[in-house]
């Protein structure tokens, strides 16, 4: 067990981010709920599932598109703050700049081309223009993060961007008719992610330090294009395990059957807000601690969001089971309804994960990230081999079974991983 020193004690300052970060969170979970209970009542359970499988093949695309240079970058800058080098960073983002306006381009270019011919071509064209500006606007987030300017980022990526959103579909929708189809709802998407990207933009230019836009470029782009192929498929892996399912649904079943588990997923993504809020705080954190060679703060650190974690998962958990059926119908309609069985499957899978903590960033912050790459891997091929087979004959339900499945491969495996390569235990039992 870590020794309770006086270095591990978080400092007054942290707990102001803490508290703001998970206010912003707080609001961001509402926010996306009410946005949810929106789409559900004007758009039907066809409406959302059109919206949905856009945004799941758009998350595809976009992570695609950054080539895990996003994580990469903020490593490094939290890393720079302590060890100087500036140079190597200023070479670092001068070289992702560039790699994700190629990809991103690349990519809008292919779908347009690929999509032309297909149902909802206005919406795959949409889809296709935001892949290189959420790059960019995701590469713009995690370089605020890696200045220790935590609050700010969420701030923007979780709190102005979605409200936005969320007020103007809600007065378009309400207003006019003719508004109420999935490719407005994702023409206001684009139209935010645009104006809230040159916010960032404007507040980089304000918060970057002397030392960066002084410094003389350096490149080393061997083991950044190696540290960022493994995170891309590290990322790639957490993509499968939250995407695929909606992915073969949709190949197999109406577009209704996609837009009930939708709700599914958006349901019990409720109880994972604690994760959310402790991987988004932590991920400075660790890797700070980690460079300062820190051990003891760390695993304390670690010890004590974990539990956080576990506890707010399994509350929120045992709310939204005994209390599902209800919450669906009061929310988004009787059609909804159906949504609660794999609903309740997939509550179990944010409990799996809250028992065993933020791992993603602990891993990705103490530059491990193969580690987590190789346990997310294995849990994604867990999760498209059963989706394949579960799918077309359980439908929601079979998704629900195989993303289960996979958690419980890819937390067990990941736990083990971080013992062994860092020595910081991350359960709940510390």
């Amino acid at each position: 067990m870590a020794q309770h020193d006086s270095k591990a004690a978080p400092d007054a300052g942290l707990l102001r981010s803490g508290a703001g970060i998970a206010i912003v969170m707080g609001w961001n979970r509402l926010v996306l709920l009410l946005l949810s209970v929106v789409l559900a009542r004007f758009l039907g359970a066809s409406g959302v599932g059109v919206y949905a499988l856009a945004f799941s093949v758009l998350g595809v695309l976009t992570l695609v598109a950054e080539l895990g240079f996003p994580v990469l970058v903020e490593r490094e800058i939290a890393a720079a703050g302590i060890s100087a080098r500036w140079s190597l960073v200023r070479g670092l983002l001068n070289l992702v700049l560039s790699a994700q306006i190629v990809a991103g381009v690349a990519l809008a270019l292919v779908v347009i081309v690929a999509t032309r011919p297909l149902q909802h071509s206005d919406i795959w064209l949409l889809v296709a223009l935001m892949i290189p500006c959420m790059s960019l606007f995701r590469v713009g987030c995690h370089t605020l993060s890696g200045l220790h300017r935590v609050f700010l980022a969420r701030l923007l990526e979780h709190g102005i961007r979605p409200t936005l959103v969320l007020v103007v579909v809600a007065a378009l929708f309400w207003t006019n008719a003719a508004y109420q189809t999935p490719a407005m709802a994702l023409l206001v998407q684009f139209v935010v992610l645009v104006a809230v990207l040159l916010g960032v933009v404007v507040v980089l230019r304000r918060v970057l330090p002397s030392e960066l836009s002084q410094a003389r470029p350096v490149y080393t782009p061997g083991p950044w294009l190696k540290s960022g192929a493994t995170l891309a498929f590290g990322l790639g892996a957490v993509t499968v395990n939250t995407q695929f399912d909606i992915l073969v649904l949709s190949a197999f079943y109406p577009m209704s059957e996609v837009g009930l588990y939708r709700m599914a997923v958006q349901g019990s993504s409720l109880v994972g807000f604690g994760m959310v809020v402790a991987g988004m705080w932590l991920t400075p954190q660790f890797a700070k601690l980690w460079a300062e060679k820190n051990m003891t703060s760390l695993q304390l650190l670690v010890t004590r969001t974990t539990r956080g974690i576990a506890l707010t998962a399994l509350s929120g958990a045992l709310v939204l089971g005994l209390f599902g059926r209800e919450l669906l119908e009061l929310l988004f309609g009787i059609e909804f309804i159906a949504s609660y069985q794999p609903m309740v499957l997939l509550l179990f899978t944010h409990v799996i994960a809250g028992l065993v903590g933020a791992v993603g960033p602990l891993l990705n912050m103490t530059g491990h990230e193969a580690v987590g790459a190789r346990a997310i891997g294995a849990g994604a091929v867990v999760n498209l081999i059963l989706n394949l087979i579960l799918v077309p004959q359980f439908g929601m339900m079979g998704a629900a079974s195989a993303t289960l499945v996979a958690a419980v491969v890819w937390c067990s495996l990941i736990s083990i991983g971080i013992y062994r390569h860092t020595g910081v235990r991350p359960t709940v039992l510390g």
